[in-house]
């Protein structure tokens, strides 16, 4: 069984971002397997500042409370300093780094949690 979700904003007939959210054993990663991850979360850059983020981000949190997940996760590039002001907004922090693989680039990522029995 697929555990995962994925959804779409759209302007019109264009997607303009998404969110896709996985749970048990579609996770990427062991590490989490009671929490929620974040997979991928994304909005078109013409379209930032514009609300998408928040609206996807409110979507996911919400998916994690209906499912009962104590927590959320997910991987945010190092160098990626807007994402990560994003994510800390929303109360994720730090737990540690993890590697994927992009095609033969070995990418290092930051793990950050979000507790959601507070």
């Amino acid at each position: 069984m697929r555990h995962r979700i994925i959804t779409s904003i759209l302007d019109g007939n264009d997607a303009v971002g998404f969110v896709k959210v996985n749970w048990a054993d579609s996770q990427t990663e062991p590490d989490y397997p009671d929490a929620l991850e974040i997979q991928r979360i994304y909005s078109l850059k013409e379209y930032h500042g514009h609300g998408i983020g928040a609206a996807l981000m409110e979507h996911a949190i919400s998916v994690a409370r209906k499912l009962k997940r104590p927590m959320m996760w997910l991987g945010v590039e190092e160098q990626n300093k807007r994402a990560y002001r994003f994510y800390t907004k929303y109360g994720f922090k730090k737990v540690g780094t993890h590697v994927f693989m992009l095609g033969e680039d070995e990418q290092h990522d930051s793990v950050l949690v979000k507790n959601l029995e507070d």
